[in-house]
């Protein structure tokens, strides 16, 4: 090996225990002298400058001698350089080329989503009207959706099923006369809000049955949801009804509401509680988002189910 090979190969392994160290040559520039508490000076670098300097370095491609300052020569790198030891890990950015086909989403946010808001309780004495008129109220006035209020109380909900599926019978599923203003409801709608309370640790059976009595009315369709009862505010009913949502195809939204101890903290129609505005407005966004991502997913190709 000549002197000239040597040197060369001395300056490439100097650049690679510079730039281990974080401080390599071509950052220098960048650098700026701070005076440490002992009056030592310390390098610190620019991040700004870096940042850079790592885009124009994308833009204009893999650079120049990209593969022999990560491997010396011979093929093998050392333990501890700048491929980042056994793991191969780099220290430095990873040049990919351009996306020649951008990826375009565009999510349908052009019109109000319609919303029901469905009252799943009909014992007498009920406190759900409440909720849910309070409900509707913050919906409206969000702005991003057409409520429809729908009350169970009214509607024929007989507990015997037929004996065909919801799923493959489709809209020839045998429901009785008085339930079709829920099933068109149910299947025009692009969001839900279920009001529910608890009953021993589980939703009421009326609201059950106006479930199972549909299936393709709810798949591909958000689900938030809006509580109330003793001590636990109804949440016993809603991790039940998550489940039963999601066997049935539909989004539940993570963030709802809930009341314990209801007759305590409402007056006069409203909670007394004033962050729950913020509680309400946070469930509306994140249920207005998926029903706009699910209605363009929905119109672009058929639910697989």
């Amino acid at each position: 090996m000549g002197d000239g090979e040597r040197e060369e190969d001395e300056e490439r392994d100097e650049d690679e225990e510079r730039d281990e160290d974080g401080v390599g040559a071509g950052r220098r520039s960048t650098a700026a002298s701070v005076c440490s508490p002992a009056g030592r000076k310390t390098t610190t670098c620019c991040p700004s400058e870096v940042r850079s300097s790592v885009s124009r370095r994308s833009r204009s491609g893999p650079p120049n001698g990209w593969s022999s300052r990560r491997t010396p020569r011979g093929g093998t790198p050392r333990p501890g350089s700048a491929q980042g030891g056994p793991a191969r890990a780099s220290l430095y950015p990873v040049w990919l080329p351009p996306r020649r086909t951008p990826i375009v989403v565009v999510m349908d946010n052009d019109s109000k989503h319609r919303l029901v808001i469905l009252v799943g309780s009909v014992r007498e004495g009920r406190f759900g009207p409440v909720v849910s008129s309070w409900v509707a109220g913050q919906a409206t006035a969000y702005g991003a959706f057409d409520v429809e209020v729908v009350d169970l109380v009214g509607i024929d909900l007989p507990l015997a099923l037929p004996d065909a599926s919801p799923k493959h019978a489709g809209d020839d599923y045998p429901r009785p006369a008085g339930m079709a203003p829920l099933t068109s409801a149910l299947a025009a709608t692009d969001a839900f809000i279920v009001v529910t309370p608890e009953y021993n640790h589980s939703c009421p059976a009326s609201l059950k049955a106006a479930i199972d009595w549909h299936y393709t009315q709810w798949a591909a369709k958000p689900v938030a949801f809006v509580s109330y009862g003793g001590p636990a505010g109804g949440r016993h009913a809603v991790l039940h009804l998550e489940n039963v949502f999601s066997e049935l195809h539909a989004v539940t939204v993570r963030d709802g509401l809930a009341f314990p101890d209801y007759p305590a903290v409402w007056r006069d129609g409203v909670p007394l509680d004033p962050a729950v505005h913020g509680y309400a407005k946070l469930l509306l966004e994140q249920l207005a988002w998926w029903a706009g991502a699910l209605r363009t997913a929905r119109a672009a190709a058929p639910y697989p189910s």
